[in-house]
């Protein structure tokens, strides 16, 4: 018979059901910290440099000082890059979201009202890991304190105005309170322990943007690379592909770097069958 449209109907109101339930769904927990600590990450939205105005990082800290402070969270560190921020706080994580919340409303107000756009500044949610001890917040602090200089921003941590290392080696405590300088220069050790382990090449992943932790990947794999070619006395780089330890630092790269097989291929001028091979050997599998 005849098609009535009855189908086609009722197909569409399973869809428009289906979607507002999707939309019901909540959102995955997130882990809760065993030392309340937290490193956060938030990115402009569309990978825009939201805050390549000086005026515009100085309105991060304004804001991050007042509505951290006044929900009750404790700021340990902080980098405001030209698209993202990392800050390591202290606190409850519903207060954390809130704080943040308020900071993206106010941010993108002005932003906004300056730029003739309108919504949010920040893609999505923003991403947060737990800290697990001590030593594992030095590591995070770091990795927030050296941002710009694995950009190739500055040359020293000190020489970057908008970051909290300055709040630690400095008189000045900035926007971090007194008792959090304090406490992590004794965890540290010290001003002159916290600045040298600052300065200790350290390749733990932690939360950042893609194209950063691909950067970070490929430093790393560069970094073992050229320890490997040092040891067994290859002069050249270049060379390595020529050599009998080829397939050794293949399967090193395999395990150490988070590299692709592609990727590693493309750094060791190889057939990317080849890499795929050697990871397939039963050594490489276990």
């Amino acid at each position: 018979g005849k098609a009535t449209g009855t189908v086609p109907v009722a197909f569409c109101l399973f869809l428009c059901y289906f979607q507002i339930e999707v939309n019901k769904m909540p959102r995955s927990a997130r882990e809760a910290s065993p030392t309340s600590c937290y490193h956060i990450m938030m990115r402009g939205i569309n990978k825009d440099k939201i805050f390549i105005e000086t005026r515009h990082k100085k309105l991060v800290e304004e804001l991050m000082e007042t509505l951290l402070r006044e929900s009750g969270v404790e700021i340990i560190s902080y980098c405001i890059m030209d698209n993202h921020l990392h800050l390591i706080l202290k606190g409850e994580l519903g207060d954390i979201s809130f704080a943040l919340k308020k900071i993206n409303t106010r941010l993108a107000m002005r932003i906004n009202k300056e730029h003739n756009r309108v919504g949010h500044v920040f893609q999505d949610r923003f991403k947060s890991e737990v800290i697990n001890n001590d030593q594992h917040l030095l590591q995070a602090i770091r990795y927030v304190h050296n941002n710009p200089v694995k950009a190739k921003m500055v040359a020293n941590q000190k020489d970057y105005p908008w970051s909290s290392y300055r709040c630690y080696v400095g008189s000045d405590k900035g926007i971090l309170g007194k008792d959090v300088v304090e406490e992590v220069l004794t965890i540290a050790g010290g001003i002159r322990n916290f600045t040298e382990f600052h300065n200790i090449e350290d390749f733990t992943e932690f939360l950042d943007t893609n194209e950063e932790v691909d950067n970070n990947r490929l430093d790393h794999a560069q970094s073992i690379i050229s320890g490997f070619c040092l040891d067994k006395g290859i002069i050249e780089i270049g060379r390595v592909n020529q050599s009998e330890h080829l397939y050794e630092l293949i399967s090193i790269l395999l395990g150490k770097s988070n590299l692709s097989h592609r990727k590693i291929a493309g750094l060791l001028e190889v057939n990317n069958n080849l890499v795929h091979s050697i990871s397939r050997s039963p050594k490489n599998e276990e």
